[in-house]
């Protein structure tokens, strides 16, 4: 359980050096779109897009379109 605690916390290591300790948000929306905005951007950094485009040209649009797209 370590191990995959470990996992995690490396994974959002960046979004909290970009958050400080505390955040400064004013609501939750604007913490969920923040959020939801870095882990896409953290996301194609990472190259992850491949896994969601099942043959398409770009599958970094992928990402992008999953995350932003409105319910």
């Amino acid at each position: 359980m370590k191990y995959l605690n470990n996992i995690l916390e490396g994974d959002h290591g960046r979004l909290k050096r970009i958050l400080g300790p505390k955040g400064a948000f004013k609501n939750r929306t604007s913490v969920y779109r923040t959020l939801k905005g870095m882990e896409a951007m953290h996301s194609l950094w990472k190259g992850q897009g491949a896994m969601f485009a099942n043959r398409q040209p770009n599958p970094d649009a992928v990402i992008v379109n999953r995350v932003f797209e409105t319910a």
